[in-house]
């Protein structure tokens, strides 16, 4: 049986936790699409990419912004506008 890898997509602006974070998602057999570190690359690589999941850093400083990128990255994915 053939197993099919989940693409993910990895949303970190510290490169050395994308790093670890890629390395540790890989040896577990899964696909990463893209690292990328700012909301801008995160949407091209989202509709790029079609990833299956997308692991995004939450910045607690600004968390809105984390959740404004999230509906707008569901948007995309899905074909629905979403209202936040």
């Amino acid at each position: 049986m053939t197993m099919i890898k989940a693409g993910i997509l990895i949303v970190e602006d510290e490169a050395i936790i994308a790093m670890e974070l890629e390395s540790r998602l890989q040896g577990l057999g899964y696909e990463v699409t893209s690292v990328v570190n700012t909301v801008d690359k995160a949407i091209e690589k989202a509709e790029a990419d079609k990833p299956d999941l997308i692991l995004m850093d939450i910045p607690w400083s600004n968390p809105l912004k984390c959740l404004l990128l999230t509906n707008t990255l569901m948007g995309h994915l899905t074909g629905k506008k979403n209202e936040a």
